[in-house]
């Protein structure tokens, strides 16, 4: 195999990571915001209180 073909894989493999990483962190927050916005309507305290 070529040098160029597997720098490009291994750029692309790396962006899908990247996008992975960052599209598990936005899921994470909204999660948490979903939960603590249930916790609130329930008139719990909220986490780390």
């Amino acid at each position: 195999m070529d040098d160029s073909i597997i720098f490009m894989t291994g750029v692309s493999v790396f962006g899908l990571m990247l996008v992975g990483i960052v599209m598990t962190i936005l899921e994470f927050r909204k999660i948490a915001e979903r939960d603590a916005r249930k916790r609130t309507e329930r008139g719990e305290r909220p986490a780390g209180d």
